[in-house]
């Protein structure tokens, strides 16, 4: 394809006889899939064009719902190439005897057909196979003899590229710099860059048939007869005359139609009907499927763009009985690593954030959080609104779980492939709903019938209320003092109903759940006081000074509320 860039081969000649795990992600998609036939696609930057059964043009930018947009002259358009806004192809129109065969050009931008003065027009003689960069233009010329000829429209000449008097096809041009195959015997491969005086140059002479050949910056790469009948695919790199053609994929089967755009190369093989694909900076990689294994896949197209670093591949792919337009996108593989929480860890369910780390590597612009607490069998999201973007990290509010087998996945929602989950199980745990009886508790003593006790206790847990019970024979009966009250970790008990007993215990439980419960750890006392206790005149089972001071204070006072005397006649 067309495309001004460069890059520096690796000087390793590489034979691949299979496919490996490429360097790049692929999702084959569908740019058109029109009724009727769809094919011979070519690409720059992000518009493609092609061919359609109707014999007209259409282009479509790849990534616009919009489309696709027709290029009709009013002839027969076959075997369109772009570069940048410039539309070329081959146009039949007329009828026998005075048949014309063309090139025209189109401008996308101003959406004109363009007039080429000095361009062959209706002279009588075929031009065909076109291909352009920039403001030139490449193309056959059946005159005498089949040449390549070179149309600049900057300032509108017309040339011819080699005067060899043998047969030429199959032009392809980069920059200044074309390829073409050229009937020598077998077919092989020349080069010419016209930007020079130099002489056209024969790439690797050779006794095999060379055909197909493709040009991007300084790298060459062409089908050829490896002896036996089968066609493989190889480059040669102007820059690098040592090294000389190198083995770009020697798979069993033909490999041919190779296109090649900055440092992908990429061509149809026939043996799966695939299009595979190769990147010459990283060839320890090997190729690469890139259709993704049905249909019949052909005539790559390729654009890669060392600026932006896209890199896209279109093809042809039958299917259902029609051709269509098909591309991916060569994305660069990205990684991501959960660094926190990677195993081990402890956490209280509920008890508040905590951060999951991650890192990454790649084009990575957002990621899903999803987190796990029976061993990665099922996951839920943990940044259910929205995915989050790539910033590392996401604070986590804890799960109200508990389990010892939880785990964090994160993943780059772009494709899903890149993800990670956590090294490890961690575990994340509850306390659970408990009740402590903290009074009475054990060993306190009460008089019958005269306390209030304060009964208190604590508690873990989200309960509204609690059940408080009373056994008087060290828990063989319970009797109920409250069925509910608020769960405060105090209640005040009237006890006057109580009688004399050591064998005393509270009992006390969530009112709404009565597994979780808690009773006085040892036994306290009721008691009624020693009858024999008539000094005791404050009524606290007890003759102390209180009951000297109530003696005093009644000292001569006479019982008999009606007559005060009575008590001293």
């Amino acid at each position: 394809m067309k495309k001004f860039t460069l890059f520096t081969l690796m000087m390793v000649i590489s034979i691949f006889t299979s496919t490996t795990q490429a360097a790049y992600r692929v999702n084959p998609f569908v740019v058109c899939e029109a009724t009727g036939d769809q094919q011979r696609p070519d690409i720059d930057g992000d518009i493609v064009v092609w061919q359609d059964s109707d014999t007209d043009i259409y282009w479509k930018q790849i990534d616009s719902p919009n489309g696709p947009n027709v290029i009709d002259s009013g002839g027969s358009q076959t075997y369109p190439a772009i570069s940048g806004n410039k539309v070329v192809w081959r146009d039949d129109r007329g009828t026998s005897p005075n048949n014309q065969r063309d090139i025209y050009s189109f401008d996308l931008l101003s959406q004109t057909l363009l007039t080429e003065p000095n361009m062959p027009f209706e002279d009588g003689i075929l031009q065909q196979d076109p291909d352009v960069s920039g403001n030139l233009t490449v193309y056959r010329h059946d005159g005498s003899n089949k040449t390549i000829y070179i149309y600049d429209s900057d300032p509108n000449t017309n040339q011819v590229v080699s005067a060899a008097s043998t047969d030429q096809y199959e032009p392809a041009i980069d920059g200044t710099i074309v390829v073409w195959m050229e009937n020598v015997g077998p077919p092989q491969v020349f080069v010419r860059d016209v930007s020079t005086t130099d002489l056209a140059l024969r790439i690797s002479p050779t006794s095999n048939w060379q055909r197909n050949p493709a040009i991007s910056g300084r790298v060459i790469v062409w089908d050829e007869d490896s002896g036996d009948g089968t066609y493989n695919i190889y480059g040669y790199d102007l820059d690098d005359p040592e090294t000389g053609t190198f083995s770009i994929c020697t798979a069993a089967g033909d490999q041919k139609y190779p296109a090649i755009s900055g440092n992908i190369v990429a061509w149809q093989n026939a043996v799966d009907d695939n299009i595979w694909a190769i990147d010459l900076d990283d060839m320890a990689e090997g190729c690469f499927v890139v259709s993704d294994g049905t249909g019949d896949n052909q005539l790559p197209a390729v654009f890669a763009d060392t600026l932006s670093d896209k890199k896209t591949i279109v093809w042809q792919r039958h299917y259902d009985g029609y051709w269509d337009i098909w591309a991916t996108e060569l994305r660069d593989p990205s990684t991501v690593t959960v660094i926190d929480p990677n195993g081990g860890e402890w956490f209280l369910a509920g008890s508040g954030v905590v951060d999951v780390n991650w890192t990454t590597t790649g084009p990575v612009d957002e990621v899903l959080i999803e987190f796990s607490s029976d061993g990665k069998v099922t996951w839920t999201d943990v940044n259910t609104v929205e995915n989050t973007g790539n910033t590392g990290s996401y604070p986590w509010p804890i799960a109200d779980v508990n389990s010892a087998d939880c785990w964090i996945r994160v993943t780059n929602t772009a494709d899903g492939e890149a993800t990670d989950t956590s090294n490890a199980a961690f575990e994340i745990y509850q306390i659970p709903d408990s009740i402590t009886v903290t009074y009475p508790n054990g060993g306190e003593q009460f008089l019958a019938g005269s306390e209030v006790v304060d009964v208190n206790w604590t508690y873990v847990g989200d309960f509204d209320a609690v059940k408080i019970e009373f056994s008087d024979s060290n828990g063989a009966n319970w009797e109920e003092v409250i069925a509910s009250t608020p769960n405060t970790g105090s209640y005040l008990w009237d006890s006057n109903e109580v009688t004399d007993s050591n064998q005393c215990l509270i009992h006390i439980s969530d009112a709404a759940n009565s597994s979780t419960w808690d009773k006085s750890d040892s036994r306290f006392t009721f008691f009624q006081c020693d009858t024999a206790l008539t000094a005791d005149l404050t009524g606290d089972c007890f003759v102390g000074i209180a009951d000297f001071a109530e003696f005093a204070y009644q000292w001569l006072l006479c019982g008999n509320p009606h007559n005060d005397d009575w008590c001293f006649e």
